[in-house]
């Protein structure tokens, strides 16, 4: 009995020793901010890993991506090793966060990422514990120039477009509205000038030219520092009810009455009417557009001139 207790204790005591073993008393501890705002590229933000126990060391390469340690990361950031050295290892954050968060920093060292000195065998997953010494703090940057009220820069393709004004405030009392001398660049045909400064930092953007092309979009506006005396070029911010309404006129198709043309019943063979500007002379069975030109009478059926992109 006495034997048997004494393997049974042998036993529970290689046991316990192996578990502490497998689950040392280490910790491992972040320490860092990584701030910015949404849309906006941030990085190198550096966070450090740091572990309590010396007898425990990093095993990580340098570049190397290591994103899936930290479990909430804002989407839109990765991180990377930026240096190891033994007890402490250095994260650099980058990218470009695409939402707002302001949690603590959660990692969890993998399996094989902390070497023990003592024995050279890794330890299992380790996580930090939540501190306000590491944070993520994204956020969304208040617009430094806004659009001022609803507009909408409407007209025709190839179509002179008047003049159309769309209104900029400047909300950053540090910068400051002057007439734009380095201008803004032609879009789409239009050219947008500055014609005026109102008072509350207000900026007239007026729209004139030829449009070429068909267009919804919102209108975008990038706005100089070198004309605003700032220490940044501004995004004015996209509104909805400010954009652009460029259509395609539509081609009027006439009735037949309206032009007294009878449509032929069938097609007659061109029979030398002589036409001034037409590249060639049509007749159409079902139906037929008259435009300007010359006819002539043969037979019981008119002739009219028409050009190939005259056709319906």
């Amino acid at each position: 009995m006495k034997k048997t207790w004494f393997i049974l204790s042998v036993l529970l005591l290689l046991f316990l020793s192996h578990e502490i073993k497998a689950s040392p008393l280490v910790m491992v501890e972040a320490i860092g901010i990584v701030d910015g705002y949404v849309g906006e590229r941030i990085g190198p933000k550096i966070v450090e890993l740091r572990i309590n126990d010396a007898d425990y060391r990093f095993e990580a390469e340098e570049d190397e991506e290591i994103t899936d340690w930290f479990g909430n990361i804002p989407t839109g950031l990765e991180a990377y090793v930026s240096a190891v050295n033994d007890t402490q290892l250095f994260v650099s954050f980058e990218g470009v966060p695409s939402e707002i968060s302001d949690v603590y920093i959660q990692v969890t060292v993998p399996d094989g990422s902390i070497i023990d000195l003592n024995s050279g065998d890794p330890i299992g997953d380790l996580e930090n514990t939540p501190s306000d010494q590491a944070v993520y703090q994204i956020g969304i940057r208040e617009p430094l120039a806004v659009y001022d009220r609803e507009s909408t820069v409407s007209g025709h393709v190839g179509e002179e477009l008047g003049r159309q004004q769309v209104y900029i405030r400047l909300k950053d009392t540090t910068c400051e509205a002057s007439m734009m001398h380095h201008g803004f660049p032609v879009y789409n045909g239009l050219i947008p000038k500055v014609i005026e400064i109102l008072p509350e930092n207000i900026i007239v953007v007026e729209y004139s030219g030829v449009p070429l092309e068909e267009d919804h979009s919102l209108i975008h506006t990038l706005l100089l520092n070198e004309d605003l005396k700032c220490d940044q070029d501004l995004e004015v911010a996209d509104r909805e009810d400010v954009r652009f309404d460029i259509n395609v006129r539509s081609k009027e198709v006439p009735d037949d009455e309206e032009v007294g043309v009878e449509v032929p019943v069938y097609v007659m063979p061109y029979t030398g009417v002589e036409c001034e500007d037409a590249q060639a002379s049509f007749f159409m069975r079902d139906r037929w557009k008259r435009r300007e030109g010359e006819s002539g009478q043969d037979g019981s059926c008119e002739y009219f001139c028409f050009s190939k992109e005259d056709l319906i």
